[in-house]
């Protein structure tokens, strides 16, 4: 097993947990389309006070065994593109993280991969 901070892509199942103030969290939410929210509901959170700070950790597994194989999001409505491809749901929580991470401040965040 290999433990890696930072993104990691090329593997048969990863997994990952970003913690990150609780208010950088809810504004990536509040700004996020339908579907990358539902995906983060799927995905859920865990909100810890920390040195006085509300701290969020949110993480999941993609790959070979990844929780879109036993929960799906719940949502009906148009499905958000990267350029002409459709967003799934490993994709559109790339892209909350991202978000999160931009409201976080490069300083105030930390993330851990773990490849399998």
């Amino acid at each position: 097993m290999k433990i890696r901070r930072g993104f990691v892509s090329n593997s048969s199942s990863s997994s990952f947990c970003i913690f990150l103030p609780k208010e950088a969290y809810d504004k990536a939410y509040d700004e996020s389309h339908p579907f990358v929210k539902a995906c983060m509901d799927v995905v859920g959170f865990k909100s810890q006070l920390i040195k006085g700070n509300k701290m969020v950790c949110f993480g999941y597994s993609d790959g070979d065994s990844c929780i879109w194989e036993y929960e799906s999001p719940d949502y009906e409505g148009e499905m958000p593109k990267d350029g002409e491809y459709e967003l799934g749901p490993g994709d559109a929580v790339e892209k909350f993280e991202e978000l999160a991470i931009k409201h976080a401040g490069k300083d105030n965040f930390m993330t851990m991969s773990i490849d399998t």
